[in-house]
């Protein structure tokens, strides 16, 4: 989603350019970011990052397919990502997980409950047979399963 993806770069500190559009950090159609984990000479880890998106010849094309059904090839671009310095993003791991972590709301929110209330259809079918009713019985009877707070 490009909100989110948007997010994390936000709270990364990173950014990227496309070719062919001004906005900085566009988050072209089935666009992603991804962080790849390497390994220096001295055995050291860092993370860097790519922004893998459609071109813009393939986003504004109106034909998908060659003559012969097949799809038409699709061309990826890598867009390098840089720091809020403009140089190539490259973060030591664990520096990186640290401040990844730092940016998490670490507390786990429950969802709010709700209360779930089934009726049956005014017309017979799959459901009521399914729940043990006729599917001739005509009732306009409904019932809901107990909340939270009523079981023991």
């Amino acid at each position: 989603h490009d909100l989110i993806l948007g997010q994390t770069a936000g709270r990364a500190g990173l950014h990227w350019q496309s070719p062919g559009i001004k906005a900085q950090n566009p988050t072209l159609p089935g666009c992603g970011l991804t962080f790849e984990l390497w390994r220096r000479p001295d055995g050291s880890q860092y993370v860097a990052s790519r922004v893998l998106a459609n071109d813009l010849a393939t986003l504004h094309t109106r034909e998908l397919h060659e003559s012969d059904g097949r799809l038409k090839p699709v061309k990826i671009m890598a867009l390098d990502v840089m720091d809020d310095e403009g140089r190539l993003f490259a973060m030591d791991a664990s520096d990186f997980e640290t401040s990844m972590l730092a940016r998490v709301r670490r507390e786990c929110v429950a969802p709010e409950p709700h209360e779930l209330l089934l009726r049956y259809p005014e017309s017979g079918d799959a459901g009521k047979a399914a729940a043990g009713k006729d599917a001739d019985e005509d009732s306009d009877e409904s019932f809901s399963l107990p909340k939270e707070t009523d079981q023991p």
